[in-house]
């Protein structure tokens, strides 16, 4: 089960609704990544996906600055939780982890 957290003020929103339900893995989409966010579970999910946006019809691509997206990292470090950092995030050598396959919620 997946839930978006691109705007702080949908962080909330989506570690709510990622604790109500079962999966075998929670993941957080920060994407596009559209301003700092924090998160205030300890281990709410299972896996931080992180990305920019890319170019389309309707709105030009965005980089997330890479503080933002180091910011992110490093707490899911801290709670050893896998990123995988999409390619459009900007130069340099981002992680790119998936979560383990016996995560399991909700029983």
């Amino acid at each position: 089960a997946g839930a978006t957290g691109d705007w702080q003020a949908r962080v909330a929103q989506a570690e709510a609704a990622l604790g109500a339900g079962k999966a075998a893995v929670r993941f957080v989409s920060g994407e596009p990544l559209q301003e700092p966010v924090s998160f205030a579970g300890q281990r709410s999910f299972d896996w931080l996906i992180i990305g920019g946006r890319s170019r389309n019809t309707k709105q030009p691509a965005l980089t997330p600055p890479a503080e933002w997206v180091l910011g992110l990292v490093e707490w899911a470090r801290e709670r050893s939780i896998p990123v995988f950092c999409k390619s459009n995030v900007g130069p340099g050598d981002w992680p790119q982890e998936y979560p383990a396959r016996t995560v399991t919620h909700g029983s």
